[in-house]
């Protein structure tokens, strides 16, 4: 599959969005790139990412994998980040400029939407941090999540 733009993958809009590209999928997940830039909501002011964004970054590309193979509508899915575990990531900040890649395997879905994924970030050939995210993405996000969605 050619890369797409993830904008249109994500329930996220504007400065929310962190991950550009989305390439590499496969049946039990996908790859992903991003630049970490200023001006997004989670930019420090020198435009480096701190350490703690790391899960935002990998919950965006198992959103982008779910709402690439469970289309439910036009518009992206709404879906929660219930836990991480087995967390791992340096105590420096991603420096502004750096070059991300993001890639997420499916370990395990379950018929009401709950989900395991093995997630890492790597900068070139180096791991810089990883985890495993339990995610769900509710059949009827109304009925599990009230009416605070839109």
């Amino acid at each position: 599959m050619t890369s797409r733009r993830c904008t249109e993958l994500l329930p996220h809009a504007g400065d929310a969005v962190l991950i550009e590209q989305v390439f590499d999928v496969r049946e039990n997940g996908l790859a992903a790139s991003m630049t970490v830039r200023p001006g997004t909501a989670f930019s420090q002011p020198d435009g480096s990412l701190a350490p703690w964004a790391a899960p935002e970054i990998m919950a965006q590309a198992v959103s982008a994998f779910a709402n690439l193979t469970d289309r439910r509508g036009a518009a992206p899915a709404t879906g929660l980040l219930l836990g991480v575990r087995d967390f791992r990531v340096g105590h420096r900040p991603f420096p502004a400029s750096a070059q991300l890649r993001v890639e997420v395997t499916e370990s395990t879905r379950d018929q009401d939407g709950h989900g395991v994924f093995n997630c890492r970030i790597l900068r070139g050939d180096a791991v810089v941090a990883a985890g495993k995210l339990t995610v769900l993405q509710p059949n009827d996000p109304r009925a599990t999540l009230g009416e605070q969605i839109s």
